[in-house]
């Protein structure tokens, strides 16, 4: 395997991967890779990765998102539309165990790096494809973001009231879900190379990972096709109760299950003081539950609206019930639960500074060891002279000549 850059650990120390993403879904998937210990080189075009300026402060050097899905990245600025860029990035891919793309179905082939025939370089790379609809179907030209994902999965219609329109999650629900799949998959595939020595190429598509994400209406409706579907609000199609309740100061998320005193239920009907509730034959059990909705929120309702967030959080949690706080971002991210994991870390702004920069979400792996802090993203190019001297052996005066004529640009022309 190739030598790790610095002093990269963790499970895929050694893996070079080769990112040719933007946006969300795929350099999420490669900023997983690396702090799993791989070295990711991003290669971007002379504009960058478009999310570079989202949200992004003024004086800032990046953006909460981008930084996100790419931070303890290289970033190798090159044209790779001329024949020396070509030349660069064809050099690139003979060395990488990981190549991951998120553009739109037919880019590569274009670029003349087919991501099929990639498989065949010398080191025999696991290639990921990230699209929204995936090769060989209708679709596969369209483009495809985040709430589309949501939407052709069948997960935005049933998010809302009946007969009123849906909402979309605005949380990139599909986009992570999307790369972390893709991690799987790679991950999978590495095994499966250090069994057979074979390279391995994954087609993935957000519309199919979405679809097979729900755990509940999807595999419903794909064993029944007799069943029919309509969003039900603050409810569960199988569970009751389970959604969200007002109490006086905040919401919170309530799931009870089960028939008889020693159950979830008939611990909630004791706090609530109507154990008769456990034995009543409109609500005993599940099914009877779910057929009388109104009846089990409403009491519900009429016992947390009296207390405080915290105090009937206290007071079910004791019992035994399933409850917790419905938190804004920004509660959740200044947690006790997260700061005790060490969720949030601080980074620096950029290489020459040792204060705090940013604050970035950690990835949920670190109890096992298996992955590193986050690290900033790259400035546009800080890397080109790097990579180009370290992995594809180019000296100083030939990195010279390629920036003057413009094949590879640096960092230092932004400043």
């Amino acid at each position: 395997m190739n030598t790790p850059c610095g002093d990269a650990k963790g499970v895929l120390a050694g893996c070079l991967v080769v990112d040719f993403t933007q946006a969300i879904a795929g350099p999420f998937a490669t900023r997983v890779l690396g702090e799993l210990g791989a070295r990711v080189v991003k290669v971007e075009s002379f504009k960058g990765d478009f999310v570079r300026g989202v949200q992004r402060r003024p004086g800032a050097l990046w953006g909460p998102m981008f930084g996100h899905g790419s931070g303890g990245k290289e970033s190798l600025c090159v044209d790779w539309h001329t024949p020396e860029g070509h030349r660069i990035v064809d050099l690139l891919l003979d060395r990488a165990d990981i190549i991951v793309e998120n553009f739109r179905p037919g880019t590569m082939e274009r670029a003349g790096f087919d991501p099929k025939a990639l498989i065949e370089r010398p080191r025999h790379p696991i290639v990921c494809s990230i699209s929204g609809f995936g090769r060989g179907s209708p679709y596969s030209g369209w483009s495809a973001t985040d709430p589309m994902g949501q939407a052709v999965s069948g997960m935005t219609y049933m998010i809302g009231e009946r007969g009123r329109k849906p909402f979309l999650a605005a949380n990139g629900i599909a986009d992570s879900s999307t790369a972390m799949n893709a991690v799987v998959g790679i991950l999978a595939a590495l095994i499966g190379r250090e069994k057979d020595g074979r390279g391995r190429y994954i087609d993935l598509s957000m519309a199919e990972t979405m679809l097979a994400m729900d755990c509940v209406n999807n595999p419903v409706a794909a064993a029944y096709p007799d069943v029919d579907f309509e969003p039900i609000g603050y409810d569960h199609p199988a569970v009751c109760p389970f959604g969200l309740f007002a109490t006086r100061d905040g919401l919170v998320v309530i799931q009870a299950m089960g028939s008889g005193a020693d159950s979830g239920w008939g611990r909630l009907c004791g706090v609530l003081g109507r154990p008769d509730l456990i034995t009543d034959d409109r609500t005993a059990t599940e099914a009877a539950r779910l057929q009388n909705r109104e009846l089990v929120n409403s009491e519900i309702e009429a016992w947390v609206g009296k207390l405080g967030r915290d105090d009937a959080i206290a007071r079910l949690q004791d019992a035994g019930v399933i409850i917790g706080p419905v938190l804004s971002p920004r509660e959740a991210v200044d947690h006790p639960l997260f700061a005790a994991r060490r969720c949030v870390r601080q980074v620096p702004a950029d290489a020459t500074k040792d204060g705090p920069g940013l604050a970035m979400v950690a990835l949920p792996f670190a109890s096992a060891g298996l992955t590193d802090a986050p690290r900033r993203p790259p400035q546009l190019g800080e890397h080109t002279r790097r990579v180009l001297r370290e992995l594809l052996g180019i000296d100083d005066d030939e990195i010279d000549r390629l920036h003057a004529e413009d094949v590879v640009r640096t960092s230092d022309q932004w400043s």
